[in-house]
């Protein structure tokens, strides 16, 4: 009885999470349809397949807190809420360990290409562009819910209040206007972009020594490895993370320096190997292992060398979900918070676990319909303006 429970309640998971990747790719194929997003009809090239994944990253985020916040909401017991369903709590946390690939792949492979070439005033403004209009954006709607659920009170000093909005800029969190569960307004979900921005950073130091000894980034990458296993922590940030950048700065060397080796990556059969090496770490039970970074490093290689998985990752649904991505990333925390946990239009505290997740896929279409707004108003006009200066900055 056990097993067969255990099997129904799995293929029922698994349902809802195709059921929710099927709604959110169908409202994608609508928002398609958008002349403001009419550019998107012809993108193509080598890393359509990277694009095109990003998506479905971030829904797998949202996916992993639409399931915590059941267990927020009926588990909390003043400690550290952890999601049982290993489905659940896997698909949240490879998802972000991919984005992390995604982000050393692009910028190793740009160091190996010789794109950078001191120019890095252009990277910066490029990536403030990229990430900060929408991050400060949430930041906003983060003091705002604050500010209604403080009663509108000022809880600290006008400085210690100023100095918690800074800190939250700096990508480091914490408490707003004594509020707990300020990191809950959106899920806690800025933490993977301190890293981001640690690696953005270290850039100028990597093109440096790749120029100094062609075999430094290969050295470094092979020292994340005992940095995974024994992590340091401290100052904010974890060793461990370090190795999923050096995944993708292994990928960047395939594109870059081993392109015979990239027509057999794309190959049906490395497809169906790539699929089953991401469903069995979604479905692993430690994510500390290097077993569990093999399996995602054999999904997201072929990804990176323009494997599209049978054509799904290089479809307008796909394409789409990939250009909202960061919207999708920065916004679901909000909307889930504020529908189920702050204001609950659903109700979630005492309904059953499997109740809750029919829910799921409805949600999703709402995130990618409400992503997709502050993509166009917020993420793509602010984007163009910093490579208009950019470009303003380079005559």
């Amino acid at each position: 009885m056990g097993a067969d429970s255990f099997n129904f309640h799995l293929l029922y998971y698994v349902a809802l999470v195709l059921a929710t990747y099927l709604v959110s790719a169908a409202v994608a194929w609508f928002v398609g349809k958008l002349p403001a997003l009419a550019y998107l009809k012809g993108r193509a090239g080598r890393f359509t397949a990277l694009d095109g994944v990003r998506g479905y990253l971030a829904l797998g985020v949202f996916i992993h807190h639409f399931v915590f916040s059941w267990y927020w909401l009926n588990k909390n017991d003043g400690g550290a809420t952890r999601i049982l369903e290993p489905l659940f709590f896997n698909i949240g946390r490879v998802s972000v360990l991919i984005f992390f690939m995604i982000t050393g792949f692009l910028f190793i492979r740009r160091i190996l290409a010789g794109y950078y070439h001191g120019n890095w005033k252009s990277l910066y403004v490029s990536r403030f562009f990229r990430i900060y209009p929408l991050f400060i954006f949430v930041v906003i709607c983060i003091s705002l819910v604050v500010a209604v659920k403080t009663g509108f009170t000022l809880e600290v000093s006008i400085v210690k209040w100023a100095l918690q909005h800074v800190k939250w800029l700096l990508l480091l969190g914490g408490q707003i206007n004594n509020f707990a569960d300020t990191w809950l307004v959106i899920f806690g979900v800025y933490w993977t972009l301190k890293y981001e921005w640690a690696f953005y950073l270290s850039i100028p130091l990597l093109a440096l020594l790749f120029r100094l000894n062609r075999y430094a980034l290969a050295i470094l990458a092979i020292l994340t490895i005992p940095l995974f296993l024994y992590p340091l922590q401290g100052m904010y940030f974890s060793s461990e993370y370090l190795i999923y950048f050096a995944v993708g700065g292994v990928a960047a060397y395939l594109v870059e320096k081993q392109p015979a080796i990239t027509q057999y990556l794309e190959s049906w059969m490395v497809s169906v190997f790539a699929l089953a090496a991401v469903l069995l770490v979604l479905n692993l039970g430690d994510e500390s292992t290097l077993t569990y970074t093999i399996l995602i490093a054999l999904f997201f290689v072929p990804i990176a060398n323009g494997n599209d998985l049978f054509r799904l990752l290089a479809r307008k649904c796909s394409i789409v979900l990939g250009e909202i991505s960061y919207s999708i990333y920065l916004m679901h925390g909000l909307l889930l918070y504020l529908l189920l946990v702050g204001w609950p239009v659903l109700p979630v505290k005492d309904v059953p676990f499997n109740e809750h997740l029919i829910w799921m896929p409805v949600f999703s279409g709402l995130v990618v319909l409400v992503s997709s707004l502050t993509f166009l108003f917020i993420e793509k006009p602010l984007i163009h303006y910093g490579k208009r200066l950019i470009r303003s900055n380079e005559k």
